[in-house]
């Protein structure tokens, strides 16, 4: 009877550790979770885009932004508020992106400006080089369990990306470390990117400290993005 009772609670401890090894009840993996995120937020056509700079030196020359609010149209449009420091200035101002060319307004004297930012949108959004592709390469990833973020319940997601792939895609010089962190924020029922954040050194002058956080919404809206007129 002993032997009968063991070998039957042997037999539910293998079914059940056999389950757990392919995959049972956990759902897909991190990087399952990534592909399906790719996949999606790729086939997307417009969506509004909020970024934030923390814990960055301020560029003495050109245009350094540390704050983001706006929209994009794929696959090179954005008109945006923006914050940050122009010359060295503190900046509070509008930007608009048609592909290469770059306008930002001029505080007081209201007029348009073209400049150089660094960055374009269709960089951001490139399919083989831009922010799905270095997400969908992102190792060591992790599940961190469930947030909710703009009202979105969502999968958190940990791992490592490279700075040579992340760096040029948020504007700024590649610094010298070769990996840094990164945490994803993917929809549980749309499998939409909804934030991206990367901590650590991305450009020189740059800390352990350092954070870009890229939060993404209202996908698929309507939204129109002309070029300014230079005055």
């Amino acid at each position: 009877m002993l032997r009968r009772l063991a070998t039957g609670l042997l037999a539910v401890l293998a079914l059940a550790l056999l389950a757990t090894g392919c995959g049972g009840s956990d759902g897909p993996s991190p990087e399952e979770l990534v592909a399906e995120s790719v996949e999606a937020t790729g086939a997307v056509e417009s969506f509004h885009l909020v970024v934030n700079v923390e814990n960055v030196p301020t560029p003495g020359s050109g245009l350094g932004l540390t704050f983001v609010d706006g929209d994009i149209a794929v696959p090179d449009r954005m008109a945006a508020k923006v914050g940050g420091t122009f010359q060295g200035v503190p900046l509070s101002s509008e930007l608009v992106i048609v592909g290469d060319d770059h306008w930002l307004k001029i505080p007081f004297v209201n007029r348009w400006q073209q400049v150089d930012v660094g960055l374009t949108v269709e960089r951001f959004l490139d399919p083989a080089q831009g922010v799905l592709p270095v997400i969908e390469s992102a190792t060591e990833l992790e599940d961190e369990g469930s947030e909710e973020v703009g009202g979105v319940d969502t999968h958190r997601l940990a791992g490592m990306v490279r700075v040579a792939d992340v760096a040029p895609l948020l504007g700024v010089e590649e610094g010298a470390a070769e990996l840094v962190p990164v945490e994803l924020w993917i929809g549980k029922d749309d499998k939409l990117l909804r934030r991206l954040r990367v901590t650590g050194v991305l450009a020189p002058g740059d800390t352990a400290e350092s954070v870009r956080t890229v939060e993404l919404s209202a996908f698929g809206e309507p939204v129109e993005i002309t070029a300014p007129t230079a005055s």
